[in-house]
């Protein structure tokens, strides 16, 4: 990978119109997390009926747990991917944070205090008000998924079925759900039904 377009596929692409938006180390936010960038795949197709251009990139989230989730592979047009800020100015950002970036990019830990030659067992910091509107939105979406993907085979069941009056229903509950999610007022495992009865 190079900057700019010295790189020929890169200059080939940006020709197309597709420009690469982010650089390695920089700081993203995708799905309510905080990743790092670490690198990007050009990809191409070709059909008699269809054609497209995309760019993928690779995340490391930056407060890693070790788990499978800590790694993701997102595309530029992914709608929840946004710029936190760039790789020059990360390990000020992750700083101000009271996370330590290391030699940057990868997995931020938390910075120990120093002083005192006694060992003390750290408690973990407390969420900040930002950290746990970000749990919530995720856990949010999460469960919203969920809902909505157990309604989408129950639709699909009935439609089996010819079931045509539970049909209705579940596109009803889906419909309705989705109005409240999208005003921001769902709140997960509230029957849609009684969504319009709270406040």
């Amino acid at each position: 990978m190079t900057k700019g377009n010295d790189d020929r596929v890169e200059k080939a692409f940006a020709e197309l119109g597709k420009k690469r938006l982010y650089e390695v180390n920089d700081i993203v936010r995708w799905d309510g997390e905080l990743f790092h960038v670490e690198g990007w795949i050009f990809e191409a197709g070709r059909s008699p009926h269809e054609h497209f251009e995309d760019i993928m990139y690779s995340l490391t989230r930056v407060y890693g747990d070790g788990t499978y989730e800590d790694f993701a592979e997102v595309y530029q047009d992914d709608e929840g991917l946004r710029l936190v800020c760039r790789a020059e100015f990360a390990d000020e950002f992750l700083a101000n944070l009271g996370m330590d970036a290391g030699s940057g990019g990868g997995v931020a830990t938390i910075k120990p205090k120093e002083g005192g030659g006694k060992m003390t067992k750290m408690k973990p910091p407390e969420k900040s008000a930002r950290q746990r509107r970000e749990e919530a939105y995720v856990k949010r979406k999460r469960d919203y998924r969920a809902w909505m993907d157990e309604k989408l085979i129950e639709l699909h069941a009935a439609k089996e079925l010819g079931d045509l009056k539970r049909v209705a229903e579940v596109l009803r509950e889906v419909r309705t759900r989705q109005l409240v999610y999208e005003a921001g007022g769902d709140i997960g495992g509230v029957n849609p039904k009684d969504a319009g009865s709270e406040n």
